[in-house]
């Protein structure tokens, strides 16, 4: 009857238009209003809206699934075990826009989404006006609006970690009801007490004397296992603290007049924290201080328990590679270099980004306000004391802070002191620095063609990217130098085991478990003996020991010689003027003869 009669196909489509109006009026699906906050845009969920249209507004879902299902796509839904078909996304979106037509001020979760990302990406302001338009994203303002009421919270982690740290630094509050009942049976009883006073005084005379010199404690040692560092954060007796980090930023502003050409670099700070994973508040009591001159010089030079450590690490790399590249060492255990904070460094970072300070850092004014905005994350301790943390930086920001703090240390407040931040300087530049001093000693164009030079593998294997200049290419150049070693560790791994290639298998290697695993480790040690330089442990132990010893031959070294020409005054010739070393086979210092 729908097929041949047009009015009743006029009358069907008009009782759907009403009631799917009806019905998208009256609609209430909470999983796609207005985000309060980021939490309730990481709660969200497809399932919970798919269950909410289905109940809300069946008539226009049961609509938009049938026109997305297709010979491929046969129904978009989720399943009983919560899998997501591909075309829901588009179902909801559509969903989405159709109410955001109807009530923007209501529904506009999707489009906030598109529009913050958008933001982020830096759009022109013209691909907003036109996605307005469509119902995919919200207006300039309404997207700075959103931005900002999504960004009120974002200082809520750090400001709950200092709060814990507050608390447990003041310590366990008497109660009121508690003391009030102490004092009146303090007040009714004066002789009770003072007996008490008299007996806890003699007592505490008689403990003073068992106790012995031997058993105070003047530092508190480092646990030797994870198992107390552990319990100690599972339970939460003690927060593990946090320390903050700034580095200046560079924006460039570009002027959109055609007439005016005033771009403005602009240096900023950007700013983060971050929890500390391992806890070393336990420490707080401790006075390590000492003069410099009281460490000794063996705590600057390696040990040889450093170099067992370092040529462990270096065998354990080596392994990685060749269990990576080698289909017969595919099973083979790596070792792993463990030690007492392995658990706890396994896990992941607390980051929380304090935003971009838009201060100049290398004004006087600038390190101050930067300085004050991240003392306001400062715990307060007992009797109004900062509880100092760490304020890490590069080198110069930290030479910056320390300008900064001695500007204001005759200040009376301690705030305006700034003693709760303690620079410390962090290695940020050290990774391209390392890179760079690689690349100046390794890395030349005149050894393009010598074969297996840095330069001739960069062009026969297609690093492009690649340049001397770290600071334009350093994850090509950190990439590029990954592939030059294991390169290097796969020939060598190839030449002690007599293939070609490492895709050809072996014959030497055995097939029992255990005796691959022993010619497994045993190759990698091959391997960093190849490598490891010769060490002078005697001088290193000589040095440390502050032991200067001569070679036996230095008498015969003109250097060690004590040839030095006397010069005389003319007129007085009994004082002695100065003193130089002379050497015969030295060359004049000015070329002449």
């Amino acid at each position: 009857m729908i097929k041949k009669s047009k009015c009743a196909r006029d009358a069907v489509m008009n009782v759907l238009r009403r009631m799917i109006k009806k019905e998208v009026k009256n609609a209430n699906i909470p999983s796609l209003k207005i985000p309060s906050t980021v939490k309730s845009l990481q709660d969200f969920q497809w399932q919970r809206v798919m269950q909410e249209a289905s109940h809300n507004i069946p008539l226009l879902t049961g609509l938009l699934q049938g026109s997305l299902s297709c010979r491929w796509n046969k129904n978009a839904d989720i399943d009983d075990k919560g899998n997501v078909d591909s075309l829901v996304p588009a179902l909801g979106f559509l969903m989405g826009t159709i109410l955001h037509f109807h009530n923007p001020k209501k529904y506009n979760l999707l489009q906030t989404i598109i529009s913050v990302e958008m933001y982020r990406s830096g759009c022109n302001q013209k691909i907003f006006r036109w996605f307005q338009k469509l119902g995919w994203c919200k207006g300039v303002k309404g997207t700075r609006t959103a931005v900002d009421k999504l960004c009120t919270e974002f200082d809520d982690s750090i400001n709950s970690w200092k709060n814990a740290i507050q608390v447990e630094l003041q310590g366990p509050q008497p109660d009121e009801h508690q003391s009030s009942v102490e004092d009146s049976d303090s007040d009714s009883s004066d002789d009770s007490v003072n007996s008490i006073i008299s007996a806890s005084s003699e007592n505490q005379d008689s403990s003073d004397v068992e106790v012995s010199s031997e058993d105070e404690v003047d530092a508190i040692p480092l646990p030797q296992d994870n198992s107390f560092l552990n319990d100690q954060i599972e339970n939460g007796n003690q927060n593990p603290a946090y320390s903050v980090c700034w580095d200046n930023v560079q924006k460039l502003s570009v002027t959109q007049h055609h007439l005016r050409q005033d771009n403005k670099m602009m240096l900023w700070a950007l700013c983060f924290a971050a929890k500390n994973r391992i806890s070393f508040r336990h420490l707080d009591d401790v006075d390590d201080k000492c003069s410099i001159s009281d460490i000794q010089l063996k705590n600057y030079l390696p040990s040889i328990q450093d170099w067992r450590n370092l040529q462990k690490r270096m065998e354990c790399v080596v392994q990685n590679i060749v269990q990576k590249n080698f289909p017969q060492f595919s099973e083979a255990h790596v070792a792993t270099i463990q030690h007492q904070y392995s658990d706890i460094s396994e896990t992941k970072s607390e980051i929380v980004n304090l935003g971009v300070i838009q201060e100049n850092p290398s004004s006087a004014r600038g390190k101050l306000e930067i300085l004050k905005y991240l003392h306001k994350y400062v715990p307060i301790g007992q009797n109004g004391h900062p509880y100092p943390i760490l304020c890490h930086g590069d080198q110069l920001s930290v030479e910056r802070m320390v300008e900064a703090k001695l500007s204001m240390a005759f200040s009376e407040d301690e705030t305006d002191q700034l003693t709760g931040l303690i620079p410390r300087p962090q290695g940020f530049h050290k990774r391209c620095i390392l890179l760079q001093d690689s690349m100046n000693m390794l890395f030349s164009g005149s050894t393009v063609g010598d074969k297996g030079s840095l330069f001739h593998i960069k062009n026969r294997f297609g690093f492009r990217t690649v340049k001397k200049k770290i600071s334009d290419c350093v994850n090509s150049a950190v990439d590029f130098f990954n592939f030059v070693t294991e390169g290097s560790v796969c020939m060598i791994v190839c030449n002690i085991l007599n293939i070609d290639n490492i895709d050809v298998n072996s014959d030497v290697i055995p097939e029992d478990g255990t005796e691959r695993q022993e010619m497994f480790e045993d190759i990698c040690k091959r391997v960093v003996q190849l490598v490891w330089p010769k060490i002078d442990m005697k001088s290193i132990q000589q040095a440390a020991e502050g032991d200067v010893v001569q070679d036996s031959d230095s008498d015969d070294d003109p250097q060690y010689l004590d040839d030095t020409i006397l010069y005389w005054n003319d007129q007085t010739q009994d004082e002695l003027e100065e003193t130089l070393p002379y050497y015969e086979d030295s060359d004049d210092e000015f070329g002449m003869n």
